[in-house]
C-alpha cells in the first residue's frame, strides 16, 4: 500500500505544480505573484521554480520542527534558499496565520495563490471549515487545496493505519468546500493504482467478494486536488 500512496503523493504534486504554473505565468499579468505554502513540510517549490516563475514573495508555514529539519537536509545537499523566500514557523492549530504573514511582508491588498497539500486532512473537520474561511479573498487570489478519498481513508484502516482525522466526504457534507467569495474553477481526482502512467500496483489485495478484489487492482480513488479563485 505504501507504494501506491506514493504514486498517489507524486500526481498530486504534479497536478498542482501544473495549477501554480498556470496561475502566476507571464501569460496572465494580473495573477497572484504571492504564494503561500500552508503545512509545507518538504515541499520544494520556491526552490525549484525560483527562477522560472514571475513570483515576487514565497511564504511557507510550518511547525518549527519540521522547518528546522527541512533546512538543515536542504544545507546538506548545498541547496541555498532564493532570496524571496520566507519560512514561518507556526502551528497552524492555534497560530494566526494571517497575522504572521502580514508581519513577514506579505501584502494583504495582493492576489495571493495559496497551496494546502496533504494538509487538511490531518485537521478535524470542524478545524478545516475554520482554516478555509480564514483565509483572505483579493480578486484574483486562488485556492489549492488537496482531500483525500473516504475509500483511501478506510483502505488504509483496513491495514491499521488511522493517520486521517476526515476527508472529501465529511468536508462535503460540512459545507467546507463551499468557500465563501470563492468560487470552484476545476477539480481533479488521483487513484490508485494504474493511473497518470505511473505502473504501480497493489501489494496486497483487500478481502472481499471477487469483484471488489479484481477493482482494486484497477481504481482505487486516492485524492482531490480542488482549485479555487476569489470572485
Amino acid at each position: 500500500a505504501c507504494r501506491n500512496e506514493v504514486s498517489s503523493v507524486v500526481a498530486r504534486h504534479m497536478i498542482i505544480d501544473k495549477m501554480l504554473h498556470r496561475a502566476v505565468s507571464l501569460s496572465e499579468p494580473h495573477g497572484p505573484r504571492q504564494v503561500v505554502i500552508l503545512g509545507a513540510g518538504f515541499d520544494s517549490r520556491a526552490n525549484r521554480f525560483a527562477t522560472h516563475l514571475p513570483v515576487n514573495k514565497w511564504f511557507e508555514i510550518d511547525l518549527p520542527a519540521p522547518q528546522m529539519y527541512k533546512q538543515q537536509v536542504l544545507r546538506k545537499g548545498g541547496v541555498v534558499d532564493p532570496e524571496n523566500l520566507v519560512r514561518l514557523p507556526l502551528d497552524l492549530n492555534s497560530g494566526d496565520f494571517v497575522k504572521a504573514l502580514e508581519e513577514a511582508g506579505w501584502d494583504p491588498t495582493a492576489p495571493t495563490l495559496y497551496i494546502l497539500e496533504g494538509l487538511v486532512y490531518y485537521f478535524s473537520t470542524e478545524k478545516v471549515v475554520a482554516l478555509l474561511k480564514s483565509i483572505p479573498c483579493v480578486p484574483r487570489s486562488r485556492i489549492v487545496v488537496s482531500v483525500v478519498e473516504r475509500s483511501l481513508q478506510r483502505l488504509f484502516a483496513r491495514y491499521g493505519v488511522d493517520a486521517w482525522s476526515t476527508n472529501y466526504e465529511l468536508l462535503r457534507s460540512a459545507g467546507a468546500l463551499r468557500l465563501k467569495n470563492y468560487k470552484l474553477r476545476q477539480t481533479f481526482s488521483t487513484s490508485l493504482p494504474n493511473r497518470f502512467g505511473l505502473g504501480v500496483w497493489a501489494t496486497r489485495p483487500p478481502s472481499g467478494t471477487w469483484w471488489r478484489r479484481l477493482m482494486y487492482n484497477f481504481y482505487i480513488p486516492s485524492e482531490r486536488v480542488l482549485e479555487y479563485e476569489a470572485i
